[in-house]
């Protein structure tokens, strides 16, 4: 029988909206971040909570990054998230938040931002984030309930010059799953710190150090709402 990992219920049927940081606002997350408000809307249309995101990036909008990135020259000189997060409130109507620094920091205390969302997405381009990101997460714990603060998924995209790769796992150590006579049921699917010994990986080879990663390598999104192999 084929493996399968069933979404946690919360995000299905959740009280209020899932909670979704995103980690860095550049090339991938400029278009992930527009495609998470277009998911929004799609959610509530369909009797669902949506979602409320919290973008993080310490950067500013360049000359470079027009075109290569979903900024325009207006934007110049603006941090990423702000003015990211700016223009998908005043488009869609959210409420969405930005924070102008890396994730690991609080803004102007200089202590760890122990703070997570139920959905954690990197865009990020080296291997000092990830680690970083997997040692804030670790220390969350695995309370028995389930709320906006309760890390459930870590989603981590990378790319490079000509390929690319998304990797999803679960940051809870076991997600409920169902019973079920025609799957083997998965409770936890390893992260991308899980799959990459980063410690020994080039951090210029970072992004595509999913080619060396020891499991679920045929991860699929299918109709339903789960991960298969």
């Amino acid at each position: 029988m084929n493996r399968i990992h069933f979404t946690d219920s919360y995000l299905l049927s959740p009280q209020h909206p899932v909670t979704v940081f995103v980690i860095g606002a550049g090339g991938t997350g400029s278009q992930v971040i527009t495609n998470l408000a277009r998911m929004d809307m799609a959610l509530q249309s369909l009797g669902h909570a949506g979602l409320h995101v919290t973008v993080f990036d310490p950067n500013t909008v360049t000359e470079a990054n027009i075109g290569r990135q979903l900024f325009s020259e207006s934007e110049i000189g603006l941090n990423k998230a702000v003015a990211l997060v700016s223009r998908i409130n005043r488009f869609f109507g959210c409420g969405w938040e930005a924070e102008p620094c890396r994730y690991s920091m609080r803004k102007g205390k200089g202590c760890i931002d122990t703070r997570a969302g139920n959905i954690i997405l990197t865009c990020t381009d080296n291997k000092a984030s990830r680690l970083e990101v997997w040692r804030i997460l670790k220390g969350q714990g695995n309370p028995g309930y389930t709320a906006e603060g309760t890390p459930l998924y870590w989603m981590d995209f990378g790319n490079a010059a000509t390929t690319g790769q998304v990797l999803i796992g679960t940051v809870k150590d076991n997600i409920p799953q169902p019973v079920s006579d025609s799957f083997i049921s998965v409770p936890k699917m390893n992260v991308i710190t899980e799959e990459v010994d980063y410690l020994k990986i080039r951090d210029k080879d970072s992004a595509r150090a999913v080619r060396w990663r020891k499991r679920w390598k045929g991860r699929t999104c299918s109709s339903i709402p789960c991960w298969r192999r």
